[in-house]
């Protein structure tokens, strides 16, 4: 009977595999097979792994969502991403372009951006001609219906990569995908950098009361030395990147403090 339970596991395994494979639930990265979002999400349901949508904004730029992962025994992880509508549909379109440019559909001089135009969405990238100009922005449009989806199944993949303990990208791959949407924000946007949003500052505030009550110290002196080291008289005089930036290190020390007590409970 009990072999007969791990059989008819295995087969399940098998046919779930399949479908996956045949889903394209993996990409190639230096000739090897990398398991896409509905791979990894996949493996961390059959490990037990649960994933819920802490809270989620969409305004006129993009969306934002922060992800937890939950195993079992209680362990977590968390995971902040914010997508911007315009960055993420010239990238996609770009992706489209390539092919159609491999099949000799296109050449290359043809989807070359000749810089940038305002638009309904702010600065948008100019294209040559009027059809590929208007193709883009259908492309865009496209996107409002499909990033809110995309930026939760990419919190829920690295969330659950973080309790699987493992990255399946190659650390080239990551420094390549952070150019290109570096090079690319840096095209379409305006030179201010915009300020940081609402959703950014309740985020950080609760992470710092998250820290004092795991460290049991004064929420309000923790934010006041935080201030001082960054330099502003208020957390709202930041601006998004840094907002972006202070949160990682919140996470990463609230990190540290879990560690530290399991640490503690295990001695």
């Amino acid at each position: 009977m009990f072999m007969a339970e791990i059989q008819r596991y295995e087969d399940k395994g098998s046919i779930v595999m399949d479908y996956i494979q045949k889903r394209d639930g993996y990409y190639i990265v230096e000739n090897q097979k990398v398991p896409n979002a509905a791979a990894v999400i996949k493996q961390g349901v059959d490990r037990g792994i649960s994933t819920y949508v802490v809270y989620h904004h969409a305004d006129e730029k993009g969306v934002e969502v922060v992800v937890k992962a939950r195993t079992r025994d209680g362990v977590e992880a968390e995971e902040w991403v914010r997508l911007e509508y315009v960055t993420e549909a010239y990238k996609t379109f770009l992706q489209k372009m390539l092919k159609k440019i491999k099949r000799k559909e296109i050449t290359r001089e043809e989807v070359m951006s000749t810089g940038t135009i305002d638009s309904p969405w702010g600065k948008i990238p100019a294209f040559p001609t009027p059809d590929l100009q208007l193709e883009y922005i259908n492309h865009l449009i496209r996107m409002y219906s499909f990033l809110p989806r995309i930026a939760v199944t990419k919190a829920k993949n690295r969330a659950i990569l973080q309790l699987l303990g493992r990255e399946f990208r190659e650390q080239e791959e990551i420094e390549h995908e952070e150019m290109e949407i570096k090079e690319v924000n840096q095209q379409i946007q305006e030179e201010q950098t915009p300020a940081v949003s609402e959703n950014q500052l309740k985020y950080i505030h609760a992470l710092i009361n998250d820290w004092a009550k795991r460290a049991d110290v004064n929420p309000e002196v923790l934010k006041q030395q935080i201030k001082k080291q960054i330099g502003v008289e208020s957390l709202k005089e930041i601006d998004r990147n840094q907002a972006s930036q202070l949160i990682e290190a919140l996470k990463k020390k609230i990190q540290s403090l879990k560690t530290e007590t399991e640490e503690e409970v295990i001695e």
